[in-house]
C-alpha cells in the first residue's frame, strides 16, 4: 500500500486489486483493476486487467457491468477465449431473470452455450472449459414442450431482452 501510495502505476494498482480480491473486497478490487487497465500500454496486461474487473463485477452479481468488462478484455486482446468463458459464466447466472416465462427466462443458456462455442472457436486451450459449460447449459435450456405451448418453435430467433440483448437460435437439437 505504500509503495501504491508514493508510486501509482499500473503494476502497483494491479498489486492492490489482487490484495483486494483476495480479501474478497471485490468493489476495491474492480476499482484498482480498472486504474491499471487504465495506465497499462501492454494490451495483454490490460485486457488480463479488464478480466479480473468483469469477475469483480460478477462475484458483486452486477452481471451487465461485468458483460461490459469482459468485452473490454476480449477486444483488447483478440483470440483470447478466457473471457468469452467468463461471459457463459455469467449468462449462465442470470437465467431466471430475464424474461417473463419459462421459455425466456431459459433462453439465456443458448446465449450461454454460443459464448462458449465462440470461446473454443478461437482459442482451442479453453476447449475443455468450454465443453463442461455447454454439457451444464444444456440441461437448463427451455423446456421444448412449455416452449412450443408458449408458441416457439425450432430454429426461430429470439431475442433475449434485458441486459444480455442478444439473439439466439431455438434449438433443441444440441
Amino acid at each position: 500500500e505504500a509503495l501504491y501510495r508514493l508510486s501509482p502505476s499500473a503494476a502497483s494498482a494491479r498489486s492492490m486489486g489482487t490484495m483486494a480480491y483476495k480479501d474478497g473486497n471485490f468493489v476495491k478490487a474492480s476499482e484498482y483493476f480498472k486504474e491499471a487497465a487504465d495506465q497499462e500500454a501492454d494490451p495483454i496486461k490490460r485486457a488480463e486487467d479488464y478480466l479480473k474487473i468483469g469477475i469483480s463485477f460478477q462475484k458483486r452479481g452486477n452481471l451487465s457491468l461485468a458483460k461490459t468488462a469482459l468485452l473490454q478484455a476480449a477486444k483488447s486482446r483478440k483470440n483470447w477465449g478466457d473471457p468469452y468463458i467468463v461471459l457463459a459464466t455469467v449468462y449462465g447466472q442470470a437465467a431466471g431473470d430475464c424474461g417473463s416465462n419459462a421459455f425466456e427466462k431459459n433462453a439465456v443458456y443458448w446465449a450461454a452455450i454460443n459464448k462458449a462455442n465462440y470461446a473454443a472457436s478461437i482459442d482451442p486451450s479453453v476447449s475443455s472449459k468450454a465443453t463442461k459449460l455447454i454439457n451444464a447449459y444444456k440441461q437448463g435450456i427451455p423446456d421444448k414442450g412449455v416452449s412450443f405451448q408458449l408458441g416457439h418453435k425450432q430454429g426461430e430467433s429470439y431475442t433475449i431482452g434485458c441486459w444480455i440483448n442478444e439473439t439466439v437460435v431455438a434449438d433443441w437439437t444440441l
